[in-house]
């Protein structure tokens, strides 16, 4: 879902494009884990994987 956009204007319409918030906080699993633990590397310019689900990726 769509929850930020960076002020983004859809090039068909010229409007804002639309955030999904709600739908987005339907589905937000906000349970503490307390086995949760970010590794990093420590090389520089090297990427860190921040998460990796079946539905969502994200490095940093």
């Amino acid at each position: 879902y769509r929850i930020y956009d960076y002020n983004r204007v859809d090039k068909t319409t010229g409007k804002k494009r639309e955030l999904h918030n709600e739908l987005a906080l339907d589905v937000i699993d906000f349970e503490v884990h307390d086995n949760y633990k970010t590794t990093y590397n420590v090389e520089e310019n090297k990427s860190n994987q921040l998460i990796h689900t079946p539905y969502f990726k994200s490095n940093l």
